[in-house]
């Protein structure tokens, strides 16, 4: 073998090495990122705490979530899973007599039956606004006139 067939075996080995590799890390990634979907559920949406969980840095689920649309509608899902139950619990709650879930139920979701705390107020048609300049800067009045 003379050195230019060296230097072409030795170029192969390395990529097929570094394919290896890649292969590797795409798997792990993998397994990393279907363990993380199951401690976000286990640790209810808390992106924190699963994270420690499955021992990554919140970057680095954050740049899954941007890099992999399946990852992210996963990610969708579990927190769509989560408000079922959460809507299931206060539904039992509510059955229950808890007074405390009824008029939280009443000011999120029967708004437009009344059930507000502050006054909501719905404006349309024209308006006029006379602007004073009183609580301007005295520098600014001074150019002003």
């Amino acid at each position: 073998m003379n050195d230019n067939d060296y230097i072409k075996y030795n170029k192969k080995e390395k990529m097929a090495k570094k394919k290896v590799t890649r292969e590797r890390q795409a798997k792990r990634t993998a397994k990393k990122k279907a363990e993380f979907l199951i401690a976000l559920e286990e640790k209810a949406g808390n992106i924190s705490k699963a994270c420690k969980a499955i021992n990554i840095g919140r970057m680095t689920y954050y740049d899954w979530l941007e890099s992999d649309k399946e990852f992210a509608k996963a990610v969708e899902e579990v927190n769509e899973a989560l408000i079922d139950w959460g809507e299931d619990a206060l539904k039992a709650r509510m059955q229950a007599g808890d007074t405390t879930a009824i008029i939280f139920f009443l000011k999120t979701k029967g708004k437009k039956r009344g059930y507000v705390e502050k006054q909501e107020l719905d404006h349309s048609g024209q308006m006029t606004i006379i602007l004073s300049d009183e609580f301007l800067p005295i520098e600014t009045k001074k150019k002003n006139g």
